[in-house]
């Protein structure tokens, strides 16, 4: 009613300015509401981007919690923790950025490791595909309440408008 064709009707019914200040003030408190709602409720829709790196951040504080009550649970027999999900990338990495500077016999000993590295990231990468997706879905739930308590609240701004709006306009 208030977006609609209330305020039209209504403006009729205004007799003098600190009404009309009313009422455009209460009208615009209603807007400001349902802009509100409507930027809260958008950010839920923004995909987040999952990496090892977001499994630190305060959102993910009770994921990680469950994490280290059963580590086994999440990692299997492949790791204790997510550092040691991650370990074998970390060693990977490092080798390829010595090879180029490598001797030749040290760079036959680095291929060795870098394949066994390889072997290592190839049994980690479903329990770390697993857990990011986890990471993901835990983020949205996250971000879906934040926008639940925002709408809340910009419902109260829009009813609050309202009532400024009709108290204006009523006589």
């Amino acid at each position: 009613m208030l977006l609609g064709g209330g305020p039209l009707l209504a403006v009729g019914r205004i007799g003098d300015w600190a009404h009309a200040l009313w009422a455009g003030g209460g009208l615009l408190v209603a807007l400001l509401g349902i802009a509100w709602a409507m930027w809260q409720t958008s950010e839920v829709l923004v995909p987040p981007l999952t990496t090892p790196a977001v499994l630190a951040s305060p959102a993910l504080r009770g994921l990680r919690e469950q994490l280290d009550a059963a580590p086994g649970y999440y990692f299997g027999s492949v790791a204790t923790d997510v550092e040691g999900l991650l370990r074998h990338r970390r060693i990977a990495m490092e080798i390829s950025r010595r090879m180029p500077t490598a001797g030749a016999a040290e760079r036959a000993a680095l291929e060795r490791g870098l394949a066994t590295a390889h072997r290592n990231i190839a049994r980690t990468d479903p329990y770390l595909r697993w857990l990011l997706a986890t990471a993901h879905a835990w983020i949205v739930r996250e971000k879906l309440r934040k926008a639940r308590r925002h709408t809340f609240l910009s419902a109260v701004l829009v009813i609050t408008g309202a009532v400024v709006f009709l108290g204006a306009t009523g006589r």
